[in-house]
């Protein structure tokens, strides 16, 4: 499974208007440019995601000097299940299944068609469970939010990673 550059670029821009909102200007509206600095992205891709994210109705926007983007809708009223399917129209369809059993020489007898459906539904539930909201309380350090384990970055060991490579 393949999450795609347009649905990471539409997470973390959402999660930078969620967060603009905490600091917002006269505007009240973030433009591509401030928020592909911030968060590192593309200008020209993260322009190509916005009229999609407009016409979900997730965010709006207003054009001219002023202009720029803004959530449509409060962040925890966005879940990142919604904005995966929105960018990804096939992102928890899992090809190994009765649906697309024509595609599959092993259908009949395969015993991962349950594992990959439960896998399946297990991301979707993950993803529809979390907000952006969600997202937004853990990027500014407030109350642990346990759906989402933070991961400390280890020290890496070059050799010792080499080395238990060839220990396998």
């Amino acid at each position: 499974m393949k999450i795609s550059t347009k649905t990471r670029y539409a997470i973390r821009f959402l999660l930078e208007l969620a967060l603009f909102e905490n600091d917002a200007s006269e505007t009240g509206r973030l433009t591509t440019d401030i928020a592909a600095h911030k968060q590192r992205l593309s200008e020209k891709y993260l322009e190509s995601i916005t009229p999609k994210l407009t016409g979900a109705g997730i965010i709006s926007s207003v054009r001219g000097v002023k202009g720029g983007f803004a959530l449509a809708k409060p962040a925890s009223e966005i879940r990142v299940g919604d904005i995966m399917r929105l960018m990804e129209s096939n992102f928890f369809v899992i090809h190994c299944n009765k649906q697309y059993q024509q595609n599959c020489v092993n259908f009949p007898d395969c015993i991962l068609e349950g594992f990959w459906e439960n896998m399946a539904d297990t991301l979707a539930n993950f993803a529809n469970q979390l907000t952006l909201e969600d997202l937004k309380r853990a990027a500014l350090g407030q109350e642990p939010v346990e759906r989402i384990p933070r991961k400390e970055p280890a020290e890496r060991n070059p050799r010792a990673e080499f080395a238990k490579l060839i220990a396998l």
